[in-house]
């Protein structure tokens, strides 16, 4: 914890100026490498274990607070600056490597049990930074406040996993595993809060900042550019593999979290017997990423055999999520016996992407021989929850002229970019149980985006209050915001293979796409006054959300394809809820002229495009020794999408009045 405080008081009788800065900055590196290898060794022993661990953790607490208060029987200034900025970095990799790169293959044996190639990898970052300043100055004479409060917060996780053998000739009386696990968390709280106090019998300003960075990124240690991803990998390369009981299981597994609240809060108030201004802006800013790349894989070698009960499953598995809730709030009020402008902004914006590829392959193998059930499986979640509110206030009570002006702006980008591949490519397989090749994909963005600005203005002059809100998400799943196609792969495939299994033999592509968004915006703008009164509120919301999938299952260029029974399915579930709605509300009261003028647009786009198919195409022998076969592709795709905009304009007053009302719906 890195705490930093700094305070002033000034009380003078002449003018007074106090002026405080509190500021703190921490920076917090783990980099590890953890390798087990065995390199061009012969190995042989009861049982075999080659395991690579890498465990790190961050935990990060930084503040920085600053009071400045200034008093004076004249003029009084007062300043006061918050800042924290903090950054924290994972870099990492595990290795668990038995090769032999001399050329001809060494030996890998477990007389009486199982051998096991294993690493894993866990980081963690819990991170808090938050950063608080606040000014005062009371006076006779005229009073100025400014507080300010800014934090910038930056988390990263770059790591890989690797669990690999290559070359070898591998025999174990019992189970061979190879596998892979990589799970990376981030958890980051990020805050300011900023208030400005001006109290005077004079003239008194008073201005607040609240704003708060965070930039959160899950990603690869071998990272060479923006695209490079954090890899967990499972393989067997160029290996012939023999188990005589317990079965071969080559399995990746990965998963990646990244919970980020951020929030951005400023007050500014002034209280003066003369003329008074505040401003206030509270702004938040995230950018969430996650990339990765998770796969299992045999690949080349003679055979490949689990005998005995043995069953061999390659699976290659990612579960990713980000949940983001990012806000922003600001309020300026006056209270002025002459002239009050008060000035209000509020802002919400959150990027979050997830980009994975899941693979789980067996390629160019002589003979795969299994005694149970062969599974080839690549699973990939991925889900984005993201929350962006932002809220403002303006309000201005005062003798002469009162203006009040509030704006609000929320918005959102979500995109989940990937796929899932389970193949059997270039191999003979002999499977005594099922033989079972299934992809399966499921994304999900759930998205509240949210607006809100109101004004209010009272004066015994000229009034004037404005507020304008507008809110924005953009959410893509399988495309992004620059327009690029990058449909969602979603395959499941047999290529250039002859697969036998006493059981049913079976390829799934299976979709599950779902977008669920909310968008509001909300604008009130209301005066009361003794001159002419100008109420004006505007509120927009627009909604952007699509879909698109590329889900295959099929055999091709294949000698034989036989089973017990025989399914080919490909399927895609894809559907959006969307809700985008706009409300603006003016309204003017005044003794001369009175103009209220509202009004409100929703604009919302939803697409789903998807291509689905099921087929065999050149494979000589396709036969269901008992059973059906079946070849099926289905796609239910559902939109429902509600869009509204609603608007209301009322003046009253005792000379001239008018009153506009405009509203506008499109979906």
């Amino acid at each position: 914890m890195v705490p930093v405080s700094a305070a002033t008081f000034d009380f003078s009788i002449s003018a007074s100026t106090s002026v405080t800065v509190g500021a703190v900055v921490a920076m917090n590196k783990v980099a590890s490498g953890v390798s087990a290898r065995v390199l061009d060794t012969d190995l042989q022993g009861s049982s075999v274990s080659v395991t690579a661990t890498n465990t790190s953790s961050i935990d990060s607490e930084v503040t920085a607070s600053s009071i400045a208060v200034s008093g004076s029987l004249s003029t009084g200034k007062s300043i006061s600056i918050g800042f924290a900025r903090s950054r924290n970095d994972i870099n990492g990799f595990a290795e668990a490597l038995v090769r032999d790169t001399a050329g001809a293959p060494s030996d890998l044996t477990a007389t009486a049990g199982g051998i096991t190639v294993e690493a894993r990898d866990a980081a963690s970052i819990n991170a808090l930074a938050t950063a608080t300043g606040i000014s005062v100055a009371p006076s006779v004479g005229d009073s100025l406040t400014v507080a300010g409060a800014g934090t910038f917060a930056t988390n990263n996780i770059t790591t890989d996993t690797d669990a690999v053998i290559d070359n070898l000739l591998v025999n174990a009386s019992g189970a061979i595993a190879v596998r892979t696990t990589n799970a990376a968390t981030i958890d980051a709280k990020v805050a300011a809060l900023a208030a400005s106090v001006a109290i005077s019998a004079g003239g008194a300003k008073s201005f607040a900042v609240g704003a708060v960075l965070a930039v959160n990124t899950v990603r690869g240690s071998t990272q060479a550019d923006a695209d490079e991803r954090s890899r967990t990998r499972a393989a067997v390369l160029n290996s012939a593999l023999t188990s005589a009981s317990g079965g071969i299981l080559v399995t990746s597994q990965s998963t990646g979290t990244i919970n980020a609240d951020l929030e951005a809060i400023a007050a500014a108030v002034a209280a003066s017997a003369g003329n008074s201004t505040t401003f206030s802006l509270g702004g938040s800013l995230a950018f969430n990423d996650i990339q990765r790349d998770t796969s299992a894989l045999i690949s080349g070698g003679a055979k490949v055999e689990a005998l005995g009960n043995g069953d061999l499953t390659v699976a290659a598995t990612d579960s990713s999520a980000i949940h983001s809730t990012s806000v922003g709030m600001s309020a300026a009020a006056n209270l002025s016996g002459g002239q009050a402008t008060s000035i209000s902004v509020g802002l919400a914006i959150a990027s979050n992407e997830i980009r994975n590829d899941v693979s789980a392959i067996i390629r160019d193998v002589g003979l795969v021989t299994v005694a149970d059930d062969l599974s080839v499986s690549a699973l990939s979640t991925g889900v984005i929850d993201s929350t962006a509110t932002a809220a403002s206030l303006a309000a201005s009570l005062s003798g002469g002229t009162g203006i009040a002006v509030s704006g609000a702006g929320a918005l959102a980008q979500n995109e989940v970019l990937g796929g899932a591949v389970a193949a059997i490519d270039n191999s003979d397989v002999n499977a005594g149980g099922d033989a079972a090749v299934t992809a399966r994909n499921t994304s999900v963005i759930e998205a509240t985006i949210e607006a809100i600005a109101l004004s209010a203005s009272l004066s015994g002059g000229t009034g004037v209050g404005v507020g304008m809100g507008l809110s924005m998400a953009r959410n893509y799943i399988g495309a992004t915001e620059a327009g690029s196609d990058a449909p969602l792969d979603v395959i499941a495939r047999i290529t250039g293979s002859a697969v036998d299994a006493a059981g049913a033999v079976s390829l799934t592509a299976q979709s599950d796409q779902n977008i669920d968004a909310y968008v509001g915006a909300a604008a009130m703008a209301a005066t009361l006054s003794g001159g002419t009164g100008v109420g004006v509120g505007a509120a927009g919301a627009l909604s952007s959300n699509e879909v698109k999938t590329n889900v295959l299952a099929f055999a091709s260029a294949g000698e034989r394809l036989e089973g017990s029974s025989v399914a080919i399915v490909a399927t895609d579930d894809s559907e959006i809820d969307a809700y985008t709605g706009a409300a603006a509300l003016a309204a003017a009261l005044s003794g001369g002229t009175g103009v209220a003028v509202s009004l409100a647009a929703s604009v919302a786009s939803n697409e789903i495009t998807g291509n689905v198919r099921a087929y065999v195409n050149d494979v000589d022998d396709l036969f269901a020794t008992h059973g059906e076969v079946v070849i099926a592709a289905h796609q239910r795709a559902a939109i429902h999408a509600d869009v509204y905009s609603s608007s209301l304009a009322a003046g009253v007053s005792g000379g001239a009045s008018i009153s506009v009302s405009g509203g506008g719906a499109s979906g």
